[in-house]
């Protein structure tokens, strides 16, 4: 799943970017164990900003080490607060529910709404680039642009 939508989205020539809640520590041992580590040009925690999701701090900060607006950015998060975040932030947002949240209601802000990291595909880039025509795309808890 989430090497192969990384590799997919920096395939067609994005930047990612990682945008999370966690602490370093916990995402550089994440980011070791799953080979992911040298994916991400940007990596940047919460545990910078005054408050975590949903506040959108993390997200604006991590667009910003990106030189993208906000406005330009494609959040794919996992969890409502952070669905919450990246819309609060003005970014487009793809949802893939974590397993732990009960309710496809919880995540009713996201623009889409996939079942897993594998729907990270042509389909779902073709509907994305169609709905915004955007110059620059970000993703992610995981966000990416184009050049």
């Amino acid at each position: 799943g989430a090497i192969e939508a990384v590799d997919f989205l920096r395939h067609k020539g994005l930047m990612a970017a990682l945008a999370s809640s966690s602490p370093y520590r916990v995402i550089r041992a994440v980011l070791d164990l799953t080979a992911l580590a040298d994916r991400f040009q940007v990596v940047h925690s919460a545990e910078e900003e005054r408050e975590g999701k949903p506040h959108p701090a993390v997200y604006i900060a991590t667009a910003r080490k990106l030189g993208v607006p906000p406005a330009s950015c494609l959040a794919i998060e996992d969890s409502p607060n952070g669905v919450a975040a990246a819309k609060s932030a003005g970014m487009t947002c793809v949802a893939i529910p974590n397993a732990s949240f009960e309710g496809r209601e919880l995540f009713r802000e996201a623009d889409i709404v996939v079942p897993s990291l594998r729907h990270i595909d042509e389909t779902l880039w073709t509907r994305l680039l169609t709905a915004r025509q955007p110059t620059r795309v970000t993703a992610g808890e995981a966000r990416l642009r184009i050049p």
